[in-house]
C-alpha cells in the first residue's frame, strides 16, 4: 500500500468514527421516565373532582393547564374536571415530552404530572412547578 492510499484509508476510518459517535449521540436521546409521587396537598384518586372545580384553584400549574385544555379543545371551564394532580420530576426542559429533532435543556426540572377529563377523555398534561411551562401528552408520546 502506497503512502497516497494509507492517507484516503485514514481519512475514511476518521469519517466512519465521526458518524458512529454522532448516532450514537443522536441515539442515546433521554428516555428516561420521570419520577413521580403524590402530594399532600393534592390526592390522586378514580373520582374527579367536580366539573369546573379546577378554575378556582390556587396553583398556578393547574389554572395553566386548564386554560390550555380549554383553548384545545374548545370547551369551557365546567366542561373540564380535574382527575389528578402529582409532583413530578421531569428529565429535561421538554417534561420529558421532547418532539422528534427538539434540542431540550439536560436540566431536571420539578413540576406536576396534571390529568383531567373532559368529554369522557383523559388529558395528560407535564408542567414545570409555576406553570409557565407546559405539555400536553399524547398517545404517541408514550414510549412501550
Amino acid at each position: 500500500m502506497n503512502e497516497k492510499n494509507a492517507w484516503w484509508l485514514a481519512g475514511g476510518i476518521v469519517v466512519l468514527a465521526i458518524f458512529a459517535i454522532g448516532y450514537g449521540l443522536w441515539a442515546s436521546k433521554d428516555t428516561a421516565s420521570p419520577t413521580a409521587t403524590s402530594t399532600s396537598e393534592y390526592t390522586a384518586s378514580s373520582t374527579p373532582q367536580a366539573a369546573g372545580a379546577w378554575i378556582s384553584s390556587d396553583d398556578p400549574a393547574v389554572l395553566a393547564a386548564g386554560r390550555d385544555l380549554m383553548s384545545q379543545i374548545k370547551a369551557s371551564a365546567t366542561d373540564i374536571a380535574l382527575f389528578s394532580v402529582t409532583t413530578a420530576t421531569w428529565p429535561n426542559g421538554c417534561l420529558g415530552l421532547a418532539t422528534a429533532g427538539e434540542i431540550c435543556t439536560q436540566a431536571v426540572v420539578p413540576g406536576y404530572d396534571i390529568r383531567f377529563i373532559a368529554r369522557g377523555v383523559e388529558f395528560i398534561y407535564h408542567t414545570n412547578e409555576s406553570g409557565t411551562v407546559l405539555r400536553m401528552r399524547t398517545p404517541f408520546d408514550v414510549k412501550g
